[in-house]
């Protein structure tokens, strides 16, 4: 019977031991998924930004100061988003779903700014002062 236990430890011990060196906890896998996420999506952002700035170097004033607003925007969001990437590094597994919630809504918010309108203005803007001159 003692043999039967001793065994039977050492194999709990052996088992233990291995997901403590070798595995990461479900949280830890999903928070390193998640950080690649939150790089991927800073990186949009950073290219939709640039983007918007390109396509509106030829943008009448009125809509120039809303392409402006929306660039603001996403600055800012890319700023929050940053920190919170930040912060992923040192909460706890208890904190975790409060935090990708956050996070969640700021990536929410950025896909709800409306860039491509404001770009797609400026091309029909185009549109008609190039028709306006060829008449």
């Amino acid at each position: 019977m003692n043999y039967v236990r001793s065994k039977l430890l050492i194999c709990v011990l052996i088992i233990s031991t291995g997901l403590f060196f070798c595995g990461k906890s479900p949280v830890q896998e999903e928070k390193t998924h998640y950080k690649k996420n939150i790089k991927s999506t800073l990186q949009e952002i950073d290219n939709k930004i640039s983007s918007i700035k390109k396509e509106s170097k030829e943008i009448i004033s009125g809509t120039k100061e809303e392409i402006n607003l929306k660039i603001n925007q996403l600055e800012e969001a890319q700023k929050t988003l940053n920190q919170e990437l930040n912060e992923l590094k040192t909460i706890s597994e208890e904190q975790w779903e409060q935090q990708k919630a956050d996070i969640d809504s700021i990536i929410q918010e950025v896909k709800e700014i409306d860039t491509l309108s404001i770009i797609q203005t400026k091309k029909t803007i185009k549109t008609q002062d190039t028709t306006k001159t060829a008449s």
